[in-house]
């Protein structure tokens, strides 16, 4: 087999219309290529609205709206927490305490000064007026008056001084419940406020939203008309792909070596006389027969080949008749038929070939069924017959074919 590449240059003219429309193109595409960068100028982010901006101003507002409601909230409690002492409950007691003791104690002396004279006139009555007897009385009634008056006064006072100090404790915790409520309203008031002013940067921000998208679609357009032009562009160039075959232009093609056995077969048959048949260019060898002069014949393809031949091997041929090989390129072996046959052919008059139609003498050729493959028998193409060997020496000089033939070339 033989080895390298065959390579081809093909070239051809442009069609005008194809090459015309490439032009069209190209200066379409020069253009969108230089055209500026040109810069958006419009606005890609919306501001913060009024609905915004009064929000906002409404948080700083309500920041600090507590903040007085705390302070006095902070005053109370401290003020309802400080210790109750006794000046803090004599602020409470009830200021007639001392009129109602002093009533108390009179009402009392008048009561016991009756006691008295009632004892005094018992023991008048009694006889006992003067004696021990009376004094004694008298001075254990003094004393019971006195304790009752001690313990009625001393009661009258407690009883003040319970009632102050229970205001005092009711006031404590009026303090610190009016320091929580202070600080309530006033955290109360502040987290409305806040509330208020979320609710307008919410609005705000709605607002917002609405003219960012209208920013966007803006800029989207923008973009779009940029980019159309390219668009175009491209579509164009889409549409012209198919003209490029048209516009011609040099090209090559590489494939694999042609056959040396090829070459050398065409180079054969093309030559005076000269036919290919060196055995190392061929392949599927089988006899099928002898000339007249002991030659064998083979049925054969050449390596690489189409198609089946009948002929002499280069190399037996040479031991018969060296006169009658010749060598070419790479050393092969080529068959002078003429050379090769004329032995063959002097003995045709002596051997059993007919030489009609090619010329007189004597014997046959036997009917041959040519087969192509699996395909039906058709007469047979000698070789002979493509080359410019003498036909009629080969006939004269086949004494017999002992196989059926392939197609022969």
């Amino acid at each position: 087999m033989g080895k390298g590449s065959n390579t081809t240059s093909t070239s051809s003219s442009p069609d005008p219309q194809a090459a015309a429309t490439y032009r069209n193109l190209l200066s379409r595409a020069e253009g969108v290529a230089s055209t500026p960068y040109q810069a958006y100028t419009g606005n890609l982010t919306a501001d913060v609205n009024a609905q915004q901006n009064a929000g906002i101003s409404g948080i700083n507002t309500a920041a600090n709206y507590a903040n007085p409601y705390i302070q006095n909230a902070s005053g109370l409690a401290a003020s309802a927490t400080a210790p109750i002492n006794a000046g803090t409950i004599q602020q409470y007691q009830n200021p007639y305490t001392q009129q109602v003791v002093d009533a108390t104690t009179a009402q009392m002396r008048n009561d016991f000064g009756q006691q008295q004279a009632s004892l005094q006139g018992n023991q008048i009555a009694q006889g006992a007026l003067g004696g021990n007897a009376t004094g004694v009385a008298k001075g254990i009634l003094a004393g019971q008056q006195g304790r009752t008056m001690a313990s009625t006064v001393a009661g009258l006072y407690d009883k003040s001084y319970q009632q102050a100090l229970q205001a005092a404790q009711q006031q404590q915790q009026t303090g610190l419940a009016g320091a929580n409520a202070q600080a309530q309203y006033g955290l109360s008031g502040q987290n409305a406020a806040l509330t208020g002013a979320t609710a307008q940067i919410g609005a705000g921000s709605l607002q917002q939203q609405t003219e960012q998208q209208k920013l966007n679609a803006a800029y989207q357009q923008y973009q779009q008309q940029q980019a159309y032009p390219y668009q175009q562009a491209q579509w164009l160039a889409g549409m012209a792909t198919g003209v490029g075959s048209n516009l011609g232009g040099t090209g090559s093609t590489t494939g694999p070596a042609p056959n040396q056995f090829g070459q050398y077969l065409g180079a054969g048959l093309t030559a005076a006389s000269l036919f290919m048949s060196d055995a190392r260019a061929k392949e599927d060898i089988e006899e099928i027969g002898k000339l007249n002069d002991g030659q064998k014949i083979y049925r054969y393809r050449y390596k690489g080949q189409p198609g089946v031949h009948i002929g002499l091997i280069a190399q037996e041929a040479e031991q018969h008749n060296p006169d009658s090989v010749q060598r070419g390129l790479g050393g092969m072996r080529y068959v002078d038929m003429d050379e090769a046959t004329e032995d063959a052919a002097r003995r045709a008059a002596g051997g059993g070939v007919s030489a009609q139609p090619w010329g007189g003498g004597t014997g046959w050729i036997p009917q041959m069924n040519i087969h192509g493959g699996s395909g039906a028998p058709h007469a047979p193409s000698l070789p002979s017959e493509k080359s410019s060997f003498d036909a009629e020496k080969m006939a004269k000089g086949i004494v017999g074919v002992s196989k059926g033939l392939g197609e022969l070339d």
